[in-house]
């Protein structure tokens, strides 16, 4: 995603290696060098562990979970909001797996980093992992909301969502193709003219770099306003259908109980020309009768409506996560514009970590599946379950 920051650049005075002179002193360039890896060594320390450790433990989490969900959803049924949910999974996994170990070596390399192939690959895979699944939640988004509040108009089928899928990507990754362009390893230089570093870097103008984050941010919160609009019709919706069926089961309940009473009081009426015995055995009969008929099963309407309850509610919480992380983001860069260039360094190390904020969703993603649904927490035990029968098996 953008990034435009300048990090502080200056050793304390009592540094070893600072030179009182630079102006009038030749450096040799394994000086220069040296020099460069102790400053880059001196800002980790300092600024930059917090966040380092913070996206190494994202990562961490994120791998766990985005491939325990990969295979979890396996098992669900196949129709259009599990096939998106699948290919957010597989994104949140790439940027787990791929973009976030790459930023941690941009963290620990400001001023002496090389490989320009790098760089592009960091660029170019953050914003389209970005990208990706924020377009793939706007669209789940709509799925549901079609699904749930227009079921007799246009719906996005099982192929259909496959498609979707590919064209996702694709698209996505054509527009990331211009941070692959513009993001290259430039000069970075330092309060001192004689030392000059290497960093990953955009090549634009601040200008041009702010109107282009203004630029990103209208387009997010777009998308964001599609899904709160999506997202208040779905729950008006499935609360009047929950309320509905309640009270259907409720009205089927009475009537069944006042049958089973009519049906019970007849049932006494003729025993009593009967022997005691028998009218024993009838009324037994006619007390079970009437609890089963008073056992009245969910209906199956009602089942489905809460299912489609806990998916939509699953969608949604991943959203709101997704444009929180979003949010942290353009904090950042709005931080940047308008603070002080000696108050920024004062809240460096929250920056440093709010500026990388999108990279959050790809870790909390599987944690929310797992809290929301309880058919994910039930397919992961029956995973768990036969993965261990069966390694039991072979050590048999």
């Amino acid at each position: 995603m953008f990034e435009y920051s300048r990090s502080s650049d200056t050793f304390p005075m009592s540094y070893p290696n600072t030179v009182s002179n630079f102006a009038n002193s030749t450096v040799s360039p394994d000086y220069v060098w040296e020099f460069l890896e102790q400053l880059d060594w001196y800002q980790f320390v300092n600024e930059r562990i917090p966040t380092f450790v913070f996206l190494l433990v994202i990562s961490v989490i994120g791998i766990i979970g985005n491939s325990h969900a990969i295979v979890i959803f396996r098992k669900y049924p196949l129709s259009s909001v599990t096939v998106l949910i699948r290919w957010i999974v597989h994104v949140d996994l790439l940027a787990c797996f791929i973009c976030i170990p790459l930023e941690l070596v941009h963290i620990r390399h400001r001023y002496t980093y090389q490989l320009r192939i790098l760089c592009k690959i960091t660029r170019y895979s953050t914003h389209f992992t970005s990208f990706s699944s924020g377009v793939l939640l706007l669209l789940a988004a709509i799925e549901r909301r079609q699904k749930i509040c227009a079921p007799f108009n246009w719906q996005l089928s099982f192929r259909k969502a496959k498609c979707v899928g590919i064209f996702v990507l694709a698209s996505t990754g054509i527009i990331s193709v211009p941070a692959a362009v513009y993001y290259d390893v430039f000069d970075h230089k330092t309060s001192k003219p004689v030392f000059v570093g290497r960093d990953c870097r955009d090549s634009k103008g601040f200008e041009q770099a702010k109107m282009y984050a203004l630029f990103v941010l209208v387009i997010i919160l777009s998308g964001f306003l599609v899904c709160t609009v999506a997202y208040i019709q779905i729950i008006k919706v499935i609360r009047t259908q929950l309320e509905i069926e309640q009270n259907r089961s409720k009205s089927n309940s009475l009537w069944e109980t006042r049958f089973a009473a009519e049906e019970s009081e007849q049932n006494s009426r003729r025993a009593s020309l009967k022997e005691k015995v028998e009218n024993l055995e009838i009324s037994e009969n006619t007390c079970n009768n009437s609890d089963t008929l008073s056992r009245t099963p969910k209906s199956p309407r009602e089942k489905r409506y809460k299912d489609s309850w806990t998916i939509t509610m699953m969608i949604m919480i991943a959203t709101g996560i997704s444009f929180v992380g979003y949010m942290l983001h353009f904090c950042a860069v709005i931080m940047k514009t308008t603070f002080h260039p000696e108050t920024l360094d004062k809240i460096r190390p929250v920056y440093i970590l709010i500026i990388r904020g999108y990279f959050l969703q790809s870790a909390i993603h599987p944690l929310i599946y797992c809290i929301v649904d309880k058919t994910f927490r039930k397919e992961g035990k029956t995973v768990y379950r036969k993965t261990i029968n069966r390694l039991r098996s072979r050590k048999k």
